[in-house]
């Protein structure tokens, strides 16, 4: 399913009715590409390596050199919290779940989109972009 990308001023008019996801906005391509690229790893090392490859690649960083980078607090998480069986599972199971699902945003989210969710008392509670953002990327942040 196509979608459009919206301007500024759509995308602002659009938060006081729905809510705002990572694939209604420029730059969704980028992100679904590391997500699929997440979805095919399975080891904690090809991880690296990943992140690696990617950062020396290019002189200026790339939108998805830069979201590579955020997942060093992962590796490092893994690393020292996890035990092996610990890293393992996630790295074969949970994490190309969460990557393959979060892939997928664009094709699962109604066109209408999800609309904002109105309290009783008649305030509105708003989701914006960084918050949804935050719960889509969780698995990119750094520890600290």
């Amino acid at each position: 399913m196509a979608r459009t990308y919206r301007t500024k001023q759509s995308a602002k008019a659009e938060r006081m009715t729905k809510v705002l996801l990572p694939c209604e906005v420029e730059g969704w391509w980028e992100d679904k590409r590391l997500f699929l690229l997440l979805s095919t790893m399975k080891s904690v090392e090809g991880l690296n390596t990943l992140i690696a490859s990617h950062t020396r690649q290019y002189l200026e960083p790339t939108v998805l050199s830069k979201r590579l980078g955020h997942l060093s607090g992962l590796i490092v998480f893994l690393k020292k919290y996890c035990t092996s069986r610990e890293r393992n599972i996630f790295m074969r199971e949970t994490l190309p779940f969460i990557a393959q699902t979060a892939s997928k945003l664009d094709e699962i989210v109604p066109e209408s989109g999800i609309p904002i969710i109105v309290q009783q008392e008649g305030k509105i509670n708003v989701y914006f972009v960084d918050y949804v953002d935050t719960v889509i990327h969780v698995i990119t942040a750094p520890p600290y």
